[in-house]
């Protein structure tokens, strides 16, 4: 920008230089014209007095020619003599001869001087012409620089513009523009309160579960007793894990595939709710039944369990009462797990048998008729 600036100032410079020198040959060539018309309108005058001269000179010639007729008709009237008469004749002619000469001669003079004048004159004019014709190739040329010294100021001036515009825009850059909205969402699926519903009571079992697991280590902390009966209660249910447990037959027929039934589109919000209240309470019958089924299925070591449960229940009086309820509520536990297993392992040979006995159907579903729009997997 600077460079383009001093750039700038130079050919402002030689502008004005150009400018003066171009008024100083205006003013030298209207000097010159102005002489040359002098010139002229004198050569004019001197002209027209040659020739008022002229025609005054040979007025003169004529009258005096008339005189010297005059004179001889006078003499040749008056009758003198010959000798005067001659005399007089050669006087007339050598005074007529002389003007003559002397006419000649001015002409010759003014003719000479004319000559010099016009001489001058015309080199004079030629030489202004030439000067004029100078200028004027001067005055093109200064004209032609003049417009192209604009020509660049002006581009100049429209660079050093466009770089300030740069500039402001580097210093201050524009800010981008806003992006477009992003578009519309899709419309929420509309909400299934059977699927609400069902995903409440699975976190309650999963929270009962959780509770029952958290409640199992305070009952631990019993007695050395206590501890030796879990012992051998474990050491029990891994001997009869490992050596396997003899099942009892089960009747196919009683267990009846249960289709579900599609729910309908026109039924209301109640009936659904209605529908799972009563899987529910079937669902808690069905375990009422299964526990039953477990407690006439039991084995030798939940009736030794009983037993001693028994007894320390007739001796809760005395000052092993405390360890003796604590056995109590532990044995249920142990109860409980073993029969856990025991179902277990009797529902991984169920479903083995059934799935042999009856091809390309999957593990049986504990799902009564009464459950509409939902399937909960009990196990």
């Amino acid at each position: 920008v600077n460079k383009v600036k001093e750039e700038k100032a130079a050919l402002t410079t030689e502008v004005n230089k150009q400018q003066k020198l171009l008024e100083k040959c205006n003013r030298v060539s209207v000097l010159a014209v102005e002489e040359y018309e002098e010139l002229h309108v004198n050569f004019e005058l001197e002209k027209n007095l040659r020739k008022k001269a002229e025609s005054f000179a040979q007025e003169m010639y004529i009258e005096q020619n008339k005189m010297k007729r005059q004179s001889q008709l006078l003499l040749q009237n008056s009758a003198p003599d010959q000798q005067l008469l001659k005399a007089l004749d050669d006087n007339a002619k050598l005074t007529h001869t002389l003007e003559e000469e002397r006419l000649q001669h001015q002409q010759k003079v003014k003719e000479l001087e004319e000559q010099l004048e016009n001489q001058a004159l015309h080199k004079e004019v030629n030489r202004l012409k030439q000067q004029l014709e100078l200028l004027e190739e001067d005055k093109k040329e200064l004209e032609l620089k003049c417009q192209n010294a604009e020509e660049k100021a002006r581009d100049l001036k429209h660079s050093v513009d466009e770089l300030q515009k740069r500039i402001q825009q580097s210093e201050n850059p524009v800010p981008p523009p806003p992006p477009p909205p992003p578009p519309p969402l899709p419309p929420p699926p509309p909400p299934n309160p059977i699927r609400s519903l069902m995903s409440m009571i699975r976190k309650r079992s999963h929270s009962n579960t959780n509770v029952s697991k958290k409640e199992k280590p305070p009952q631990q902390e019993a007695g050395e007793e206590v501890t030796d009966l879990k012992r051998q209660a474990v050491e029990e249910m891994m001997d009869r894990i490992k050596k396997g447990v003899h099942l009892r037959p089960v009747n196919q027929s009683s267990r009846i595939k249960t289709k579900p039934e599609t729910p309908k589109p026109s039924e209301s919000a109640m009936k659904e709710l209605k529908g799972i209240l009563e899987t529910l309470n079937k669902s808690t019958s069905s375990r009422s039944l299964r526990s039953l089924e477990t407690d006439s299925s039991e084995t030798e070591l939940e009736r030794v369990l009983r037993r001693r449960k028994v007894t320390t229940d007739q001796d809760s009086g005395g000052p092993t009462g405390i360890l003796a309820t604590s056995e109590s509520k532990s044995l249920p536990v142990l109860g409980s797990g073993a029969t856990a297993a025991q179902t277990a392992v009797n529902k991984k040979d169920l479903e083995t048998e059934f799935s042999s006995k009856v091809p390309g159907s999957g593990p049986v579903s504990n799902q009564p008729k009464g459950d509409t729009g939902s399937k909960p997997t009990l196990q």
